[in-house]
């Protein structure tokens, strides 16, 4: 399955994320504490919908994720 775009809000350290993916491969690098596993969690949750209770921020506005996969006609958008 390709990613094509994500889209974060107020998830855990993430306050805001928008990429387009393109072709390639990518590699998530960073600091401690700012959000690598986050970003990776919030994907697995939109591919299974498995969710955790946890993934929000707290004290924040509610948070919204949404992500755009697969390719040409097959494109699906899945949205938590």
């Amino acid at each position: 399955m390709i990613v094509q775009e994500l889209t974060l809000h107020n998830f855990k350290t993430i306050k805001d994320f928008n990429h387009n993916f393109t072709d390639g491969v990518y590699l998530i690098t960073g600091e401690n504490e700012v959000g690598k596993s986050t970003l990776l969690n919030v994907i697995a949750t939109l591919l299974t919908g498995e969710r955790s209770d946890n993934l929000l921020s707290q004290g924040e506005e509610k948070g919204f994720a949404k992500m755009t996969v697969g390719e040409g006609d097959d494109a699906y958008y899945i949205e938590l």
